[in-house]
């Protein structure tokens, strides 16, 4: 795992699969949610779908929306992010990142902004679990 500034968006321009945080309610009205949903119609379709029949639970790390995986950090847009929630994410990320070691993992700083988490737990958690992991880079910006 890697650290980098680089938006998240010119990464995933660039060929990587990029990771959004997202909630279980199928809103993404804030933060990098909201600027996902506007430039990805297609994208948030599939994920307002699979919230309406309840395919994303927190926790998940759901994939199907193109080249953007979806973590599921809350249920509802209103509630905090939770910990176990984003960890648990984090272990799902070690698992495809190795299980598809071709193909480059960009990741957000996951719970941090509008689901209150500090930066500093994040990176301390992404940095325990995906140490081995040459293929993630967490965007810090």
């Amino acid at each position: 795992m890697t650290t980098t500034t680089k938006d998240i968006f010119a990464l995933h321009s660039q060929g990587y699969i990029c990771v959004i945080p997202v909630n279980c309610y199928g809103v993404a009205g804030a933060g990098l949610a909201k600027a996902w949903r506007g430039r990805y119609a297609a994208a948030h379709k599939w994920y307002v779908e699979a919230c309406d029949r309840r395919l994303i639970r927190p926790g998940d790390l759901a994939y199907g929306a193109h080249d953007w995986w979806l973590a599921a950090t809350k249920y509802h847009w209103r509630n905090p992010s939770e910990k176990r929630w984003v960890a648990m994410i984090l272990g799902q990320l070690e698992k495809l990142s190795k299980a598809h070691p071709e193909r480059q993992i960009a990741v957000p700083l996951l719970g941090c902004g509008c689901g209150g988490l500090s930066k500093e737990w994040f990176l301390e958690e992404a940095q325990r679990i995906l140490k081995d992991c040459g293929n993630v880079v967490v965007c810090v910006r």
